[in-house]
């Protein structure tokens, strides 16, 4: 990672987030000990992880906050250790800031796809489709990588996302708060036709 980014102190950062986002980064910066850079919130961030603390929460909801591109190799970093279907989830959806860096985007495609296989789930391959979407929609050129990746869902998992999938409007969709945030989609229909892009039924 970039030298410069990780001296970067981390009141820097919170002093150029958005207004509203200024006083809820300083309340969760003091809470997970109050790092002065920003390698020593990344440092901070993947003790919490690999501890499995409260404090992983936090660190999420920062990376969320900041949304700058700079955070995107950490966050896949940190996705490609031994994580748990909370820990996937949170990840996927914490993660809005694409970087521009194609070799990265080249090598996180299948670490997501895979992720979404292992620790499947519906809420999971959710917010993961969600991801792959704010990634081909920043890199469309990566759409055949994507595709190349695909997930093979059986009967069973097949049923299971069908029926969490009748509910996506209370999760991220027009009549959840969560469709004010960047990258998700206006209907059920519009996620299934990006989804079944890449994901293969048996």
């Amino acid at each position: 990672m970039n030298r410069e980014f990780l001296n970067i102190p981390i009141q820097e950062l919170i002093a150029n987030s958005k207004q509203m986002d200024k006083q809820p980064l300083l309340t969760f910066n003091k809470m997970i000990g109050s790092p002065v850079t920003v390698e020593e919130f990344i440092n901070i961030f993947y003790k919490s992880v690999e501890d499995n603390t409260p404090n992983q929460t936090i660190c999420f909801k920062i990376v969320e906050k900041f949304a700058l591109k700079e955070f995107f190799p950490v966050v896949m970093d940190i996705l490609s250790g031994d994580r748990n279907n909370i820990q996937v989830q949170t990840i996927f959806k914490s993660t809005f800031a694409i970087t521009d860096d194609k070799t990265i985007v080249d090598n996180v495609i299948p670490l997501i796809t895979q992720k979404i296989r292992e620790v499947f789930d519906a809420e999971v391959m959710y917010h993961g489709v969600c991801l792959l979407y704010r990634i081909i929609t920043k890199h469309p050129e990566f759409q055949s990588k994507l595709e190349e990746n695909y997930i093979k869902l059986n009967n069973d998992e097949l049923d299971a996302c069908i029926k969490r999938f009748s509910i996506l409007y209370m999760w991220q969709t027009k009549n959840h708060r969560g469709k004010l945030k960047p990258g998700y989609f206006n209907s059920l229909n519009e996620f299934m036709d990006f989804a079944l892009k890449f994901a293969k039924f048996s």
